[in-house]
């Protein structure tokens, strides 16, 4: 006996159809197609295709349905009673809306996707470091339906992780990353050397099979299938970014590889970015550091040319050299006259800004001055220089 299809008013009919029923996500229209196939099964009975009833992505779906179209076209080409004519046909319209609505769902995945890379590159444009970039940005991959992934760094000849994110799960990323963080050398048979040779993505679609996958990740990781790419900076391979377990449940494909390609060139150029400030900061710091000194050294300068003056400057009024006085002088001899003139001036109360106003000198320059002053005389401060210049005289 041939079951029946199940009653379908209009409004349900209006409902299913690709051109009026809102798209739902990959997960709720592979639901969908599973509940097609299985209706499918149900009323071919043995002229059903074998091994079609559940799909485990939507690739496989996909398959699916086309195995069941062609298998109603065959048997719709046969003598068949009226009745079930028409639940065929209202079957192979269903086959139809499966499809064109699973394309639909990964077409708005991959649309948001991709939105997504532009989203995480607004949200990494706010990063102040190279070091904060790394640390955040498997979680930026994340976000674009990834369960996993990590980012790691090349130094030299060697591949050493650097951080890792895995949804819900921080004790398996840290796992992951005490594994990976076990610096390893880029040997020929890594794929992550092919990465480095060519400058490409890759694809590893049989990962557990496959010999050249590391033997570390692959067992802490469990890993079926995961995309890589590079990421460059400047003319260099900075690192990798590795993603796999899509959100959806499906196992990785060409598309994953070009979207973690993107975001990883994305990411090259982000990281340029970084280095170049980060430059410029050190640039800018010297330079901040050699016109700080520059006052200093110019005193220096003017206090030295100073020292070798001759002495035919004119002395100011009231002002006597101590060589003058008859006394003994000490450590005094050993200023020169401008040194002399300023440590008078000091010996009358008067502040740097005074003696500089007074002296028609820079401020700067009385300061270089008394710090001549107290190295030659053995002070330790202007009241000490003061009082053995008074001493001498």
């Amino acid at each position: 006996m041939v079951p029946t299809m199940p009653f379908r008013s209009a409004a349900a009919d209006r409902a299913s159809s690709p051109a009026l029923r809102p798209v739902g996500s990959v997960g709720e229209e592979l639901d969908r197609a599973r509940g097609v196939l299985a209706l499918a099964h149900e009323l071919l009975g043995r002229n059903a295709p074998a091994d079609s009833r559940t799909p485990a992505d939507l690739d496989e779906a996909d398959f699916a349905l086309e195995v069941v179209e062609e298998a109603l076209t065959r048997r719709l080409g046969e003598t068949v009673p009226g009745a079930e004519i028409a639940r065929l046909l209202g079957l192979s319209q269903q086959v139809g809306h499966a499809r064109v609505m699973l394309r639909q769902a990964e077409l708005a995945q991959r649309s948001e996707a991709i939105a997504g890379v532009g989203r995480a590159l607004d949200a990494l444009r706010t990063v102040g470091s190279v070091a904060e970039l790394v640390r955040l940005a498997p979680t930026h991959v994340g976000e674009l339906g990834y369960r996993r992934c990590m980012l790691s760094r090349v130094e030299g000849n060697r591949w050493v992780a650097k951080s890792c994110y895995v949804r819900n799960d921080s004790a398996l990323a840290a796992e992951i990353l005490a594994v990976g963080s076990r610096s390893r050398t880029l040997g020929h048979r890594l794929i992550e050397s092919e990465i480095v040779r060519r400058r490409s993505p890759v694809l590893v679609p049989r990962a557990q099979a496959d010999d050249r996958v590391d033997p570390g990740f692959k067992q802490v990781t469990s890993t079926s299938s995961y995309v890589a790419a590079p990421i460059m900076v400047g003319s260099g391979v900075f690192g990798f970014v590795h993603a796999d377990s899509p959100s959806d449940g499906r196992e990785v494909g060409e598309f994953d590889r070009t979207l973690v390609r993107t975001f990883s060139e994305c990411l090259g150029y982000a990281l340029e970015r970084l280095y170049y400030q980060e430059r410029l900061r050190t640039i800018r710091q010297q330079v901040t550091a050699v016109m700080d000194a520059s006052p200093d050294m110019l005193d220096e300068m003017i206090a030295s040319n100073e020292e070798s003056a001759n002495d035919s400057v004119v002395a100011l009024p009231g002002y006597r050299h101590p060589m003058q006085s008859g006394h003994p002088v000490g450590n005094v001899d050993l200023l020169t006259r401008r040194e002399l003139e300023v440590l008078a001036h000091m010996a009358e109360g008067d502040s740097n800004a005074r003696i500089a106003n007074r002296l028609f000198i820079s401020e700067a320059t009385v300061k270089a001055h008394v710090r001549h002053i107290l190295r030659k005389l053995g002070a330790a401060n202007r009241a000490e220089a003061v009082s053995r210049y008074l001493r001498a005289g």
